[in-house]
């Protein structure tokens, strides 16, 4: 599904060195990033906020100087920390295999909402980031979502209008066309149960269509990061049409096969880790996106009418995780190893 900019676009508007486009009878903007957007990168530093004593997947600095932590605790999983001393202040979210207690933590956030998603029980909970910072859980209702049951792996679900809001797990087309589910919908919504719709499938998908999805309501758009694909697309809030599909400079080098009961596997080819997307955030004016690509970290900063605003590289080897910004927009915070906190000024 990664487009190319080729003979039968019909060039609308170029700015700022950002090539955009139209499809014929495609109302979606496709927009080519400049050809130096990965090579002029500029090299970032940060400082180290903290250390966590435990594997930690998710950290969150709230403006009270505390820090909400989703981490592999064996006792509770969510954690808020007094940012000054290190004291944790507040817990819950019991580890284990019981009712009411969660396996494996996966965090997603949407956007001041923590959402905490285990796959292998098929179940989430969401967490207010105010009431957490507040030293509360709030309402702590488990939610076990229907209709996706058949899915190996649970897919990124966040909340949307009082229903759920999902990534299809089987909206996959290889770019050379030849895996192909036929279903273009990005985005699936359950009903007021919180059950989703029968979906069928040719091809399980779900390992290769999971991606970062970037919900900012005030924005009023959706960024979709697809994990091996090297373009972003965005979409409008509420009617979830896709609008803008931006193509980076570079190719990933991945390909995709399927195996004989139709599990669909991604292998790079080249040395090394496959490229691809590691993560994202946004705000209302902007959003970023890291990637990795021939060993080296990247982050890209674009508005959201696609325009490229700058782009960042790390030192080769370190591969943060987890973005998280303050409230002013003027830093960030990332997770290097799942134990180091550290702040970067944009």
């Amino acid at each position: 599904m990664n487009r190319r900019l080729i003979t039968a676009l019909t060039v609308c508007v170029l700015t700022a060195g950002t090539l955009h486009a139209c499809h014929d009878n495609d109302s979606t903007d496709y927009i080519q990033l400049p050809a130096d957007a990965i090579s002029s990168a500029a090299k970032i530093d940060g400082d180290t906020v903290c250390v966590f004593p435990e594997r930690t997947f998710s950290a969150r600095i709230t403006d009270n100087d505390r820090i909400i932590t989703v981490s592999a605790n064996d006792n509770k999983l969510v954690n808020v920390i007094d940012r000054r001393t290190g004291d944790t202040l507040f817990s819950t979210l019991s580890y284990g295999a019981g009712e009411g207690m969660f396996l494996l933590p996966f965090p997603r956030y949407c956007p001041d909402t923590l959402i905490i998603m285990d796959g292998p029980k098929k179940q989430l909970v969401f967490y207010n980031l105010d009431s957490l910072a507040a030293l509360s859980s709030g309402p702590e209702e488990i939610i076990t979502p229907g209709g996706i049951q058949r899915a190996t792996v649970f897919p990124t679900i966040l909340p949307y209008r009082g229903r759920l809001l999902a990534l299809n797990p089987y909206c996959f087309r290889s770019p050379d066309g030849m895996i192909d589910n036929h279903d273009d919908r990005r985005f699936i919504l359950s009903d007021s149960t919180m059950t989703f719709p029968e979906l069928e499938f040719k091809y399980m998908t779900i390992n290769v269509a999971q991606g970062n999805v970037i919900a900012v309501p005030d924005a009023g758009k959706i960024a979709y990061i697809p994990p091996y694909e090297s373009h972003i697309e965005i979409y409008d809030y509420n009617t979830l049409k896709k609008l803008i599909d931006i193509s980076l400079p570079i190719d990933f080098a991945n390909e995709y096969w399927a195996t004989s009961d139709g599990l669909v596997l991604v292998q790079t080819k080249a040395p090394g880790l496959p490229d691809g997307f590691l993560d994202g955030n946004g705000c209302k004016e902007w959003f970023l996106c890291m990637l990795t690509y021939q060993g080296i970290t990247y982050m890209l900063k674009l508005d959201w009418n696609g325009n490229l605003m700058s782009s960042y590289r790390f030192e080769k080897g370190e591969r943060p995780s987890d973005i998280s910004l303050s409230d002013d927009g003027k830093h960030i915070y990332l997770l290097h190893d799942m134990r180091i906190l550290m702040q970067y000024s944009l």
